[in-house]
């Protein structure tokens, strides 16, 4: 992020640009328990105060989760944010309330909390290149290793484990969440943005499928005419889904699963106010890493 966000600092003449390691994340402190967006959108203004002063305005830049975090945060607090980009995100996760039984069951079986170790930094990039929660074909070794700056350890246990590194991000984070917000949860928070909104996207990233559906070429991603058809189609698929049960053509369901998110992402963007969504040519999910200079051309003309 650091890169993107240097080139537009430099161009913009913005006077001082902080990254924040959220809690678990970098070198911040870990929780060593569940984690909760909401938590780090109370982070966020709490930081804000004490390097802005209590209730200065800031604006908000964040990729993917933090993107989430960002929108969040813009509307708990929307007279203080005066500008939010999200990158490769449309806003905070959301599920579906019938789900969360099921979340919370699947996030509270027990955890070990044991992590992996590397011999080199060079390796630790290798193998997290390979092991992205989006797939990413754009993000390399080379994009790994920055955030291995800032994001690994030395082994503190045994003399032989010693010059080894692992990890520095708490296991914790990589665990199901205990709970998510509702649709109508992160709609709320989006029409409470008073903020002018960028959405960054990459044509190759992890909205392309969403992208490349002709309804949204012709109508636009926040036109009411994208949210229907999605919606309707994705309760005629999801229909037919549970009609043929374990019958369903794998196919069928990853079809599902798609218009579904679209179905859900859809309303947030859709209740933002002041936004606008712009395409990069390519880049992949980690956009800001692979392409930063597009990416930073891309927020330098919207500022």
């Amino acid at each position: 992020m650091e890169s993107a966000a240097a080139r537009v600092a430099a161009r913009r003449g913005i006077a001082e640009m902080v990254s924040l390691d959220m809690t678990g994340h970098g070198k911040s402190d870990h929780r060593n328990s569940a984690y909760y967006v909401s938590d780090w959108v109370a982070e966020t203004l709490q930081a804000a105060d004490e390097l802005f002063g209590v209730g200065a305005p800031f604006c908000l830049l964040g990729h993917s989760l933090g993107a989430g975090v960002a929108m969040l945060t813009a509307g708990t607090s929307p007279s203080r944010v005066a500008r939010l980009v999200l990158i490769e995100s449309l806003g905070a996760m959301s599920g579906a309330p019938s789900k969360a039984p099921a979340q919370l069951k699947k996030s509270s079986c027990r955890f070990s909390g044991r992590t992996a170790s590397f011999a080199s930094p060079e390796e630790a990039a290798r193998r997290r290149a390979l092991k992205n929660m989006v797939p990413d074909t754009h993000f390399t070794a080379e994009h790994a290793g920055v955030l291995a700056t800032r994001g690994l350890k030395l082994m503190d246990a045994s003399a032989e484990a010693a010059t080894r590194v692992t990890w520095s991000t708490d296991p914790w984070l990589l665990r199901p969440s205990r709970m998510y917000l509702s649709v109508a949860h992160t709609t709320a928070f989006a029409s409470a943005v008073s903020a002018r909104t960028l959405i960054v996207v990459a044509s190759d990233g992890m909205l392309r499928s969403l992208l490349r559906s002709h309804v949204v070429r012709l109508a636009g991603l926040r036109s009411i005419l994208v949210f229907v058809f999605f919606t309707v189609i994705s309760a005629v698929v999801g229909l037919a889904v549970a009609l043929l049960g374990r019958r369903a053509p794998k196919m069928l369901t990853e079809m599902y699963g798609k218009l579904k998110y679209a179905s859900e992402a859809l309303p947030p963007v859709r209740a933002l106010r002041r936004c606008e969504v712009v395409e990069v040519a390519r880049g992949g999910h980690h956009c800001h890493l692979a392409e930063p200079h597009a990416v930073a051309v891309a927020i330098r003309s919207w500022l």
